[in-house]
């Protein structure tokens, strides 16, 4: 099968994309709008870079047209926090992705607890294995005309749950199996951890 990128309907172009770009890390990215708690998964979402510890967020707008409420939190608020959740929130993912009433908290809707995180602006997600406490560095509109914003965030503070770390020779060492990650793949799909192989490279 061949394509020519400009005779697909950007809506085919985009489910063919998350197919074939996989398997892709999700972001559960929770905001405030200085009121209520915002919670939204994403999965166009990578690392930048460790100096500075940079993040970048790809958000669209609402079918009318009108910006994602997470990106409207993050550009009026200047912080969010981005977690990496684990296999058996996968429930909770999708139900946080739901088009909510106004007012209505989807951590209430999904019924998540958040608790502190150090004196960061925003709570975490109790649950959640990894949490990242990121401020706002810029975000930027890809393409005249086109309704995706690239948020970037500089982490300021991070959780890491005791049972999935250890520090080794002064560096923190994560445990992929124990943190067990959830990851996107097409269309409803999400995908495991399967195995894991080390290769030692020359250093």
């Amino acid at each position: 099968m061949h394509r020519k990128v400009s005779e697909l309907k950007a809506s085919s172009l985009y489910h063919l994309l998350i197919q074939a770009i996989i398997p892709r890390p999700i972001a559960w990215v929770l905001t405030s709008n200085g009121h209520a708690l915002n919670l939204a998964p994403f999965s166009f979402f990578m690392g930048v870079s460790g100096e500075p510890p940079l993040l970048a967020l790809s958000i669209g707008q609402k079918k009318d047209g009108s910006p994602k409420d997470t990106l409207a939190n993050i550009q009026s608020h200047k912080f969010f926090i981005l977690h990496i959740p684990s296999r058996g929130m996968e429930e909770a993912v999708t139900k946080t992705a739901d088009a909510l009433p106004h007012g209505i908290s989807e951590t209430e809707h999904a019924g998540l607890e958040v608790v502190p995180l150090g004196d960061f602006p925003l709570p975490r997600l109790r649950d959640a294995r990894i949490a990242l406490g990121c401020e706002l560095h810029r975000a930027d509109v890809l393409m005249e005309g086109m309704d995706t914003t690239m948020v970037y965030g500089i982490v300021k503070e991070i959780y890491i749950e005791d049972s999935i770390s250890e520090e080794i020779h002064g560096r923190i060492k994560i445990d992929a199996e124990k943190l067990d990650p959830l990851f996107r793949l097409g269309g409803d799909d999400f995908g495991f951890l399967g195995g894991i192989k080390t290769v030692k490279r020359n250093r």
